[in-house]
């Protein structure tokens, strides 16, 4: 067995294992995958009916919480060290040592005068506390909105059958039950499904939704993607339709999504050098090589123009104090406190102190579609007859499928019923006509939905709705002119020519037909889906923001470029960005980057602002090849497909409805998901930046003039000016 069972779960089982449990990843997930529901059982040690009390605490105690490790915050003692981590202090606190120990092994006892470490000493203190107290408040606030709801499952338990837990009490071995609507609460393997469909966007990125079956019944498990096993459910993921149960595989940060927390986790420890970072590190390099050429020099100069070298060493050290901006650790940190305050007050939350001026920074901002640039929910925004004139009844034809439908209601449903209910009230009556009488829930092998309605009178009638092509497939007849006639090749060619026009400019369009009395009612299949008639079309869009093209043209004003980084298809990508003013004559797609060294694809950025059908690591490969061009990037997302992209980047930017992994590898946390707040945001950042790079400028300006002053006095004076 893998991994020796996985360290022997029966060894588990009965007694209280103290050492840490192994993280098997996605060996594991394919082996459990690959087996039957009984040898699973068996294998992890646990039944159908659930474990007890005492079972779950030993699972807990060998396989960990149900937490996502990434998520946890450091130590207190750490947090603090971290407030005052920054070259400016180190090279005050290496002055300030510096300081003492001359002044202890040169000055007489009594003449000894620390003034300088102690003013030093302030100004570290003071800069250290400020950060640490902004970044607390931030952290808070993090975790503030994590917790705002806590989400349960339904648990079969040995001892009390079936309750409501929180997810955070699960244990490997747990029987789960899972119903429309609900979220996967930890990596299941099914051991029961009906009809159960699946959104795995926080996941994969991809838009629709996959069907899972109780056994593996597509593809290889050695060979196909983890995500692509139809017989395992993934913590990030939620229920669409369907019900199922699933023993729990993996928990916390063993699994997928823990995976990449981990993994975003471990990147962010070994540090991640930002654009402004790189400003700070530069210009503390900087004074370090002034000072390491002046003090040999004036030691030099001194000694030799004076004759006491002990005094010559004693006048370099204090021109290397002199050197050095004291208050510049303090004004840097208040600079950046003020425009996190300034951030908080456009609804922003400022996770990383530094992250002000990495904003500011940013020429180039990298962005998904859907949400960012579009309004996140779909619009119906045509329904015509096989002619392509209105018809208001391909609309209540579809509002009954809709309405009638028993999954979770998506977007394409929300749109329907709303604008049905927009602009004929009247068709609530149709849901007190009809009464459900079968159902054949949509899948991706037919790609269509039929519910079968009756109105109390014998008779039936099964509507459709779904991919055009396969609804295409589905009907012999259409109704034209209200008459219904043969489905012709040169009419089905007109329809599908017609739904091509529709797509150019960005819509999605589906299918409608209907047919009467069906057969098979009562027990409907896929083969009763047959001699239908064609009624119309629906066509769905989700419209662009009414903000966002004034928004992309106030950050090119600033000089940020917009790129589009999304998973959906490039012509609708292309669509949307056309319409508010983002180029997209050239879309450059995901198997394209594929085949492109860092190099080409470096080229064909320069040109392309339009990305689409991205795998998340194809993102964040865009957003390091753009980096390793010299952009200062950021990435605004919300996605676990997202989290690699933006622990990437210059400044990752989330909103405060995103995945908890989005939202911990972000620097900034948007409470409006709007890009002229982010725009305001730069501006903001931007003055923090000027401000910063202002004082430093005057300072440092400052400083020399004072040292060069001194320095040439010694020269001419027959004593030592300090």
């Amino acid at each position: 067995m893998l991994l020796a069972t996985l360290l022997s779960r029966a060894l588990a089982r009965r007694t209280n294992v103290t050492q840490s449990a192994p993280r098997p990843g996605a060996d594991w997930l394919r082996h459990v995958a690959s087996i039957s529901p009984d040898e699973l059982l068996a294998e992890i040690g646990t039944r159908a009916s659930g474990l007890t009390e005492e079972e779950v605490a030993q699972m807990r105690a060998f396989w960990g919480e149900n937490r996502l490790g990434g998520t946890e915050r450091p130590s207190l003692p750490r947090r603090v060290l971290a407030a005052f981590l920054d070259p400016f202090t180190g090279i005050l606190v290496l002055i300030a040592v510096v300081s003492v120990l001359t002044d202890w092994v040169f000055a007489r006892p009594g003449a000894r005068d620390l003034t300088t470490p102690a003013i030093i000493a302030v100004m570290v203190l003071v800069s250290g506390v400020l950060r640490f107290v902004q970044d607390e408040r931030s952290s808070d606030a993090a975790s503030a909105l994590a917790e705002m709801v806590e989400t349960t499952c339904c648990v079969e338990r040995a001892e009390s059958g079936r309750v409501e837990l929180p997810v955070d009490e699960l244990v490997v071995g747990d029987v789960v039950h899972l119903s429309s609507g609900d979220l996967v609460p930890a990596d299941l393997r099914l051991i029961f499904s009906r009809d159960l469909f699946v959104s795995q966007s926080a996941l994969t990125g991809e838009s629709e939704s996959v069907e899972k079956h109780r056994e593996l019944s597509a593809g290889d498990a050695a060979s196909a993607s983890v995500t692509d096993l139809d017989d395992l459910a993934f913590l990030g993921s939620s229920v669409i339709s369907g019900a199922a149960t699933g023993v729990v595989v993996a928990t916390g940060a063993a699994t997928l999504i823990g995976e990449t927390a981990s993994g975003l986790a471990s990147a962010e420890g070994r540090g991640r050098t930002t654009a402004s970072g790189e400003g700070v590190a530069r210009t503390s390099r900087l004074l370090v090589v002034l000072m390491l050429v002046m003090v040999p020099a004036v030691v030099l100069v001194s000694g030799l123009t004076k004759g006491n070298w002990l005094d010559a060493l004693l006048f370099s050290l204090s021109v290397a104090v002199g050197l050095t901006p004291e208050m510049l650790p303090v004004l840097v940190t208040c600079c950046l406190g003020k425009g996190a305050v300034d951030l908080s007050r456009d609804r922003v939350i400022v996770k990383r102190l530094d992250a002000v001026s990495d904003l500011g920074a940013i020429d180039v901002l990298c962005c998904d579609k859907t949400g960012t640039l579009t309004e996140d929910r779909v619009a119906l925004e045509r329904h015509l007859d096989v002619r392509g004139a209105e018809d208001p009844g391909v609309l209540r034809a579809a509002f009954v499928n809709s309405f009638f439908g028993t999954g979770v209601k998506n977007l394409i449903d929300s749109a329907i019923l709303r604008r049905a209910l927009e602009l004929d009230p009247s068709v609530e009556e149709l849901c007190e006509r009809y009464d459900l009488v079968d159902e054949l829930p949509f899948d991706f092998e037919r790609r269509r939905l039929s519910v079968v309605v009756g109105d109390g009178t014998g008779e039936t009638l099964m509507i459709c709705k779904g991919a055009l092509e396969e609804v295409l497939d589905a009907c012999a007849f259409a109704e034209l002119d209200g008459r219904t006639v043969p489905l012709s090749t040169s009419l089905a060619d007109d329809v599908t020519a017609r739904a091509e026009a529709l797509a150019t400019q960005g819509m999605r369009v589906l299918g409608v037909a209907l047919r009467e009395n069906p057969e098979g009612v009562g027990r409907l299949t896929a083969a009763d889906e047959k001699n239908m008639t064609l009624v119309g079309l629906l066509a769905f869009l989700d419209p662009p923001k009414a903000s966002a093209a004034e928004a992309v043209a106030a950050l090119a004003e600033h000089g940020v470029e917009t790129k589009v980084l999304t998973g959906d298809s490039p012509r609708v990508a292309a669509h949307v960005c056309r319409a508010i003013g983002i180029p997209a004559g050239d879309v450059l797609t995901g198997s394209e980057v594929e085949a492109l060294d860092d190099e080409a694809l470096a080229r064909r950025l320069r040109d392309v602002s339009v990305l689409a059908k991205l795998s998340p690591s194809q993102k964040a490969r865009v957003v390091s090849v753009l980096r390793g061009e010299g952009r200062s990037v950021g990435f605004m997302g919300d996605g676990v497909n997202d989290a690699a992209a933006m622990a990437a980047s210059d400044c990752g930017i989330s909103v405060d409805s995103a995945v908890d992994v989005a939202r911990e590898a972000a620097d900034l946390i948007l409470l409006e998901k709007d890009l002229l707040v982010l725009e305001r945001g730069i501006v903001c950042g931007r003055r923090t930046l000027a401000n910063m790079t202002k004082y430093v400028k005057m300072t440092v300006s400052s400083n020399f003039g004072n040292i060069f002053s001194v320095l040439a006095a010694s020269l001419l004076l027959p004593f030592l000016p300090m």
